[in-house]
């Protein structure tokens, strides 16, 4: 049932939906051991649900039955398909069938289920050597893409173009006589702040003439005029 996917919901739903339109599907069992082959959660939701007995030539025989069942009524997890599958290819193997030739047989008896799916369910010993060559492959194709769209979609770093601050240079001072009254000026030091927005180191801007310290209210108000 499409949407139901707790065993316990799904049990739930096949009671309402006896008491709106009957039992439907019955209870399908092993005529020699009695057992269910398709139907637990109709026998779980109501012991009396109608029952149909079919006698199975193998237990091979048995697990298709129960598979094609599936297939045709409901979806059936991954996990719970590659161990019928695998389960199915033990009985292949009891009956002589080769294990590199495993995988090609179930595909014959299940063809419902896509070639590549059912390949990708079961183990590598099952397969051909040249299915196992092209799986590897495609295995390794995939990986290369997905790497490939990793690095694609990796952010590229933001490099903040920002206009170079303005250094003072050291301003040398003609000797004479008075070096030893006037004092030498002293080479200051460039500050270094962090944009607020960007987070990049900008150097602060001095007047090349006076060499005094322009503020940010300064370059504010000199771009005003520049503007103007």
């Amino acid at each position: 049932m499409a949407g139901i996917k707790e065993e316990g919901n799904f049990e739930d739903a096949l009671k309402m939906s006896k008491g709106v339109v009957g039992y439907i599907y019955p209870v399908v069992i092993d005529k020699k051991t009695l057992e269910i082959v398709d139907g637990k959660h109709r026998k779980a939701a109501d012991p009396g649900w109608p029952e149909i007995q079919i006698e199975f030539e193998s237990k091979k025989d048995r697990l298709l039955y129960r598979i094609h069942a599936n297939l045709i009524r409901r979806t059936v997890s991954r996990k719970e398909r590659a161990t019928q599958l695998r389960e199915l290819a033990l009985y292949l193997v009891e009956e002589g069938v080769p294990t590199e030739q495993i995988a090609q047989e179930i595909v014959k008896l299940v063809p419902e289920l896509s070639p590549g799916y059912i390949m990708n369910l079961l183990p590598a010993k099952y397969k051909s050597k040249k299915k196992r060559e092209a799986g590897a492959k495609g295995a390794k194709i995939r990986r290369e893409k997905n790497k490939e769209t990793t690095e694609t979609l990796a952010p590229t770093p933001v490099v903040s173009e920002m206009p170079t601050a303005v250094v003072p240079k050291a301003v040398e001072v003609p000797t004479g006589p008075a070096d030893s009254v006037r004092p030498k000026p002293k080479v200051v030091t460039p500050k270094v702040f962090t944009c607020p927005r960007c987070h990049v180191e900008v150097r602060t801007l001095y007047c090349s003439k006076c060499f005094s310290e322009l503020s940010i209210r300064d370059v504010a108000k000199i771009l005003r005029m520049l503007r103007e």
